[in-house]
């Protein structure tokens, strides 16, 4: 109770290829280009979720390139045994680029 219920560690490539560098209870994380400058991910957890009342921590920063503004978007999908979210990024002219990003989600169950 009150602990992380699971973590993810994941970088992208400019070819959109990702790669899960440290995780729990995580098995699998895509990637699919929404629009230029956005970022589409798709987390699926090895374990299913208590509820969809989770809380996630998110950052995410440039491996490799220098933009102006990015963020780690809301949610478009909250599931228990899923989860889907957008990067915004600011003055990006290609959709794919080097990221790296942090996800770490809490549950009070």
């Amino acid at each position: 109770k009150n602990s992380a219920k699971a973590y993810a560690n994941f970088s992208t490539d400019a070819a959109g290829a990702v790669t899960i560098n440290d995780s729990f209870n995580v098995t699998s994380i895509s990637a699919a280009s929404v629009d230029t400058g956005k970022l589409g991910f798709q987390l699926i957890f090895t374990t299913a979720l208590p509820s969809t009342t989770y809380t996630v921590s998110r950052s995410a920063t440039l491996s490799t390139n220098s933009l102006s503004t990015m963020n780690v978007g809301d949610a478009f999908g909250k599931n228990t045994t899923s989860y889907d979210f957008l990067v915004n990024i600011s003055g990006a002219s290609a959709a794919r680029i080097n990221l790296i990003v942090d996800l770490v989600f809490y549950d009070n169950s």
